[in-house]
């Protein structure tokens, strides 16, 4: 739920002198010494992985090929990021946004920073409906005004779309749908605030304040009124409204 956040710590400060004295031959050598992941020196060389900038843009699959255990891997990872960021480096927000639901950290992250889309953490994060992660974003600040190529705003992307074989069934989840399923009144209350669609339909044509009501959670009800929900709203099948649960 929205109002617990991740238990967050830099990557960052760790490489940050290190990063200020790597350099030569032996950088990479040095990199996997502090990472506690000497073993595999030798494999990443041999296979072109000679250098921190080419080490950088490692990928999972080259790791797994190359037989890296998969804690060693996800040791490298949050190794890697704080590299990065000790080297003033930016994050692609996929990449950043993986970071974040490895549970690695988000003080490493540039909420702001745009992928070729144009699109920020913030953007990702509402699509996925990753009620979390989306809480500790505003948390740092994310710009909830930021506009990809398409001129869409995070809050102006939905969320995921329910697949079923019922067509009623069928429609966008958004973040704020997670947020009241899981009673949480004060995720609802930060959402608004900083401009979730209140009116958003949903599988059956429901809006929140519907789904809200038909759970009997007053809490949740109260902060989607004070958002400016409609109780005249009808859902697409029943034609009810909120008033009918």
């Amino acid at each position: 739920a929205m109002a617990s956040s991740h238990q967050i710590s830099g990557v960052g400060a760790r490489y940050e002198k290190f990063g200020s004295r790597v350099g030569g031959g032996g950088e990479v050598a040095d990199f996997l010494k502090q990472c506690g992941l000497s073993n595999y020196t030798d494999t990443l060389v041999q296979h072109g992985f000679e250098d921190m900038d080419t080490l950088s843009l490692i990928k999972e699959s080259d790791l797994e090929n190359l037989g890296v255990r998969r804690g060693h891997r996800k040791r490298l990872r949050k190794a890697l990021l704080g590299y990065q960021v000790a080297q003033g480096g930016v994050l692609d927000p996929n990449e950043q946004y993986m970071s974040i639901t490895k549970k690695m950290s988000i003080d490493a992250v540039d909420v702001n920073a745009r992928d070729e889309c144009g699109r920020t953490v913030l953007h990702l994060a509402v699509r996925k409906a990753n009620a979390n992660v989306v809480s500790s974003l505003l948390q740092r600040r994310a710009d909830i005004n930021a506009q990809d190529k398409y001129g869409l705003k995070p809050f102006d992307v939905s969320g995921y779309y329910l697949e079923s074989h019922d067509p009623r069934r069928k429609g966008v989840k958004t973040i704020l749908h997670v947020d009241v399923e899981e009673a949480d009144a004060v995720g609802v209350a930060l959402l608004l605030r900083h401009g979730a669609n209140v009116e958003h339909r949903g599988p059956f044509g429901m809006t929140p304040l519907m789904v809200a009501a038909r759970r009997s959670d007053v809490d949740v009800v109260r902060a989607l009124l004070d958002g400016g929900a409609s109780v005249d709203a009808k859902d697409r099948f029943l034609q009810n409204t909120a008033l009918a649960w």
